[in-house]
């Protein structure tokens, strides 16, 4: 994820502590430039990176997950679900990551959430059919097609018998 997805979590989490957006946003981008990050913001800047981090660990899932407890912001909350999701999905986890696609879908109305939400529930109940339907319908819509490719790869290699693709979120 890149800075400005960074700033606008950290500045939104930090609003919640009693500070408003601009002095927040000022404040982390500042604090983070002159190296004089403290306390709380530090503890925010670290769940960021370890959330937004390519390691699909269970501690990026927990990052993911406290900040989405800080915010109230359904867009930030809603992008940080689908973060969570990503991670879920690169630690074999279809079920949590579906449900993860799902709430992000009804906090963002995004119809691509809500088919990666049903592809992935599709392949923890062995239903490769659905799957593979509800993948195509994501990768048409374009936005998250590389999800939905992976996807399309991880049906087809359940559904063979094959070994599974490689994550290409790790």
């Amino acid at each position: 994820m890149g800075t400005l997805f960074k700033t606008a979590l950290c500045a939104t989490a930090m609003t919640l502590a009693s500070v408003s957006f601009a002095q927040a946003q000022d404040a982390a981008l500042g604090a983070k430039a002159l190296g004089q990050i403290d306390g709380a913001t530090h503890q925010i800047t670290t769940m960021i990176d370890e959330c937004v981090a390519t390691d699909s660990t269970s501690r990026a899932v927990l990052a993911c997950t406290k900040l989405m407890r800080l915010t109230a912001d359904s867009d930030v909350k809603a992008s940080l679900m689908t973060q969570r999701a990503l991670h879920r999905v690169a630690q074999g986890n279809h079920k949590s990551a579906s449900v993860d696609f799902a709430r992000a879908a009804a906090l963002s109305n995004d119809s691509s959430l809500y088919a990666l939400a049903d592809g992935f529930e599709s392949v923890a109940r062995n239903d490769f059919a659905m799957a593979q339907s509800r993948f195509e319908d994501c990768q048409a819509q374009g936005t998250y097609a590389a999800v939905a490719e992976y996807g399309l790869g991880l049906t087809s290699a359940m559904a063979n018998g094959t070994a599974a693709p490689r994550s290409v979120f790790q």
